[in-house]
């Protein structure tokens, strides 16, 4: 098993070694634990402590020795759930803290597919129709199918509606709410935009593929005023060659 895998469930190194060894042997001692794992036993009993505190270890009492095993599996997705929920009855207070910085300027930067999947579980997230330029076909290079295939499926769900403009006639993945327009290739650059609410997405696709998320709705509203002109001199699918001949 990938221990990594179980850290990202939020679970330290110390905490991956004992659970998975106890899962292993069905039951040990503090001793056997540090034989098997190779933490010293000073600190085993309080990694213990904090995961019997999150119901992932039992203790029990054979011949006068102290036994721990870990409970079944099924009960980290219970915990993790239970931290959903959790978070579910903060937000509404987090949002009010947010909300009284609504007018300063939130920039972000991300890298890679994960920095391109939270951007795009973020449009999911707000939920309202957004306005692309150029970065379409770029996700579906970079991107699984099966991702780009969820995400249309859950703009379809939402009924957002996704307006583009496109490098000439480009084939893809199309929302069912859609609305496309098309310029020749020498007029999108390496960079692309989507915007989103309040917020304006950057897209560089040169590796290492960096993504620049700005929250502000006068930046926002400006960017949108842009597109509103690059659309204007879009064309159809079926004038982008006649188009394409006029510029050249």
């Amino acid at each position: 098993m990938d221990k990594s895998e179980f850290m990202n469930l939020g679970f330290n190194k110390s905490e991956t070694e004992i659970y998975l060894t106890l899962l292993r042997l069905g039951k040990a001692t503090a001793t056997k634990l540090t034989k098997e794992t190779g933490i010293h036993r000073t600190y085993i009993y309080d990694i213990i402590e904090k995961l019997r505190e999150r119901g992932m270890i039992s203790q029990i009492k054979e011949q006068n020795k102290y036994f721990f095993q870990a409970t079944d599996p099924n009960r980290i997705k219970e915990y993790l759930l239970e931290k959903v929920e959790n978070m579910e009855k903060l937000l509404p207070e987090l949002n009010k803290i947010k909300s009284k910085s609504s007018g300063e300027v939130s920039v972000e930067v991300y890298k890679g597919e994960e920095g391109m999947k939270t951007i795009l579980n973020d449009i999911i997230r707000e939920g309202k129709d957004y306005y692309v330029i150029g970065a379409v076909k770029e996700f579906e290079k970079i991107l699984p199918e099966i991702y780009i295939r969820q995400f249309v499926l859950k703009v379809n769900e939402k009924k957002m509606k996704e307006t583009a403009i496109l490098e000439e006639e480009t084939e893809i993945i199309e929302a069912r709410k859609h609305n496309y327009k098309y310029l020749p290739k020498e007029y999108l650059s390496l960079s692309s935009f989507i915007i989103y609410g309040d917020k304006i997405a950057l897209f560089v696709w040169k590796k290492p593929y960096i993504q620049i998320l700005i929250k502000n709705k006068d930046i926002s509203e400006s960017y949108l005023t842009q597109f509103k002109i690059l659309w204007k001199v879009a064309k159809s699918g079926k004038d982008t060659k006649k188009q394409s001949e006029q510029y050249l």
